[in-house]
């Protein structure tokens, strides 16, 4: 029997290729602003499930205390595990109030909590002082509003104002309403005192605190969440966030 040739090489049939492995994405970055608010995100609504029956003003700041205290003790033991060293740590202490005196923005959630603060814990002298102090600081602010021509105008004279805030007691140096200060309020930190001290005694200077970077991502983070919030929620006033201080926004509450 005749020798069978081979068939000739068929061009139309697929050449097998060898299959590279799928390049691997790294991780996402753990401090990134998008990883932190998801996680804290995350915190908030995980806990409101077991808090259905309450309402958020309740619960939301130990929340969020809870959560910047397990990062940071999750941060810590981390460097310790790798054998390095912290090199720096806040330098605020108990009485020091520099950053007390400057515009405090907050959103109508920050707000209400603090007005039911005010309400549980505070006497009616006491409450008839504090009011008095928002509503003159509101009508001083408004006024300065009203002058200003533009908002960036408006803005750059509050960046000047060194007045005490109304919930700070001037002789203890002590904040009346510490478990509710607002986040921004929370947020400030600083390793260097001087540099808050210079803010305080000089409208023309620009950095209020030499903050910590961690804390400031942290709550950082926090305070985009609620500015989130605010901006989705037609219940919340989100411009009290951008131009609004403080006294302005206690001041609907107190009415």
């Amino acid at each position: 029997m005749p020798r069978r040739r081979p068939e000739p090489a068929r061009h139309d049939r697929p050449i097998p290729r060898r299959l590279r492995p799928s390049p691997t994405l790294p991780p996402p970055d753990p401090w990134s602003l998008e990883v932190l608010v998801k996680e804290i995100e995350g915190r908030v609504k995980s806990i409101a499930v077991e808090h259905s029956d309450e309402p958020m003003t309740q619960w939301l700041y130990p929340v969020l205390d809870a959560w910047v205290r397990d990062r940071d003790d999750a941060w810590r033991q981390e460097r310790e595990a790798q054998g390095l060293s912290i090199l720096q740590e806040p330098a605020c202490q108990l009485g020091c109030d520099h950053c007390c005196y400057q515009h405090v923005a907050v959103t109508d959630l920050e707000a209400e909590i603090l007005s039911r603060h005010v309400r549980l814990h505070f006497d009616p002298a006491k409450y008839v002082v504090l009011r008095d102090r928002v509503r003159r600081d509101a009508e001083q602010y408004q006024q300065l509003a009203a002058e200003a021509p533009t908002l960036d105008t408006y803005r750059a004279a509050l960046s000047r104002i060194r007045r005490p805030c109304p919930m700070l007691d001037e002789t203890s140096s002590r904040c009346l309403a510490y478990e509710a200060r607002p986040v921004n309020c929370r947020r400030e930190n600083s390793v260097d005192v001087e540099v808050c001290r210079r803010y305080r005694l000089d409208p023309d200077a620009t950095e209020s605190s030499l903050r910590l970077i961690r804390y400031d991502l942290l709550w950082g983070a926090v305070h985009v969440l609620l500015a989130r919030w605010a901006a989705n929620d037609e219940a919340l006033d989100s411009a009290s966030d951008t131009i609004e201080p403080l006294a302005v926004a206690l001041a609907r509450h107190f009415k």
